[in-house]
């Protein structure tokens, strides 16, 4: 009995220890083969997937509005399918064809991609009409120095207009128009202009009825034009009426005053006084002097 345990002990213990070792040895197999793997991965190039690309025409320069597109001036790039803009030109045949007639809108700057909106139309003339929205107008506004900010104000931006008048002897201001597009400072429609632009017109875009409201309010009273900040275009409600009264000080009953035009008072010749009393009586006379509107007088002593 005793060697039957004793077998039975010895044939278990030797079948675990074969079994230990054939998983060590699986699991150490297993091991170099995950080894080799991961070296040999990671000698291998990683392949990065590409995007697929597209032909696309950009600036090779800054383009100022209104200037015409020559081939000089364009590019054809690679860029992502899935960015390509909306209205693109895949080629610049594409864009000016042989006759190179187009002409960019607004400013377009370097490696910028040009789209249909911001060109003219094939055979459309160079001009101020080729940059206005569509149903919009130009309108020519006189102005000075000061209208104008200063010559501060260029093509491209945004103002918001004021017309001053007087009635009844009392002046006001109010708000005309809001968010008006400047399309040119006398001749120059160009944005990218390097100096300051001092004109006498300031062209503005607008419909027909505010085109009709610029058009008479130019008429009747005083235009100024106040600069927008860049990309602001919230629109103010509910701007009063400004008067004189509304303004800052004392000023009185803030009234128009009407000038004062003086009165000259001149007192008779010394050969025209008579003596007080009557002729030849007494060596007094007496004499009128006026200052601004009062009168006074005097006696005064004849001289013999």
């Amino acid at each position: 009995m005793r060697r039957r345990m004793a077998l039975a002990l010895v044939v278990s213990g030797t079948s675990g220890l074969l079994a230990a070792v054939m998983i060590n040895g699986w699991m150490t197999t297993q091991f170099m083969r995950m080894k080799a793997q991961v070296q040999h991965s990671a000698q291998q190039p990683i392949e990065e997937k590409k995007p697929e690309l597209a032909k696309i025409v950009v600036a090779k320069e800054d383009v100022s509005a209104g200037t015409q597109l020559t081939r000089d001036k364009l590019s054809e790039v690679e860029w992502p399918v899935e960015n390509v803009p909306k209205g693109s030109f895949n080629s610049i045949d594409e864009l000016i064809g042989k006759e190179d007639n187009r002409v960019s809108l607004v400013a377009i700057y370097t490696n910028e991609p040009i789209i249909q909106e911001r060109v003219s139309g094939p055979g459309q003339r160079k001009g101020l009409a080729t940059m206005l929205d569509r149903g919009k107008r130009a309108v020519a506004i006189r102005v000075n120095e000061a209208v104008s900010v200063g010559g501060l104000i260029q093509p491209g931006d945004i103002v918001d207009i004021f017309v001053t008048n007087e009635k009844d002897d009392k002046a006001y201001t109010d708000l005309l128009l809001q968010n008006v597009r400047v399309l040119a400072i006398d001749q120059t429609t160009d944005p990218l202009h390097p100096n300051p632009i001092i004109g006498r017109t300031v062209t503005v875009e607008a419909d027909l009825a505010d085109a009709q409201r610029i058009t008479l309010a130019s008429t009747v009273g005083s235009l100024s034009l106040a600069l927008r900040e860049s990309g602001n275009v919230t629109a103010v409600e509910g701007l009063e009426r400004l008067t004189v009264a509304d303004l800052p000080g004392d000023s009185g009953d803030k009234q128009t005053v009407g000038a004062f035009v003086p009165t000259m008072g001149v007192a008779p010749g010394p050969e025209t006084v008579a003596p007080e009393g009557g002729k030849g009586k007494g060596n007094t006379a007496k004499i009128s002097v006026i200052r601004a509107t009062s009168p006074t007088e005097y006696t005064v002593k004849r001289r013999d």
